[in-house]
């Protein structure tokens, strides 16, 4: 019993702090360039 309230708290505060980190950065272009890099591969402009 313990073990499972202590995961479904582990998943609420991971959902919540990924909520946030999104919340934070969506305005910010530098702070998925890691994810999303701004220079494109040739072959992306004919796709």
């Amino acid at each position: 019993m313990k073990m499972t309230l202590l995961l479904i708290a582990a998943f609420l505060a991971f959902t919540i702090g990924s909520f946030v980190w999104y919340v934070a950065t969506w305005s910010d272009p530098g702070a998925v360039s890691i994810i999303l890099p701004q220079i494109l591969p040739p072959e992306a402009a004919t796709a």
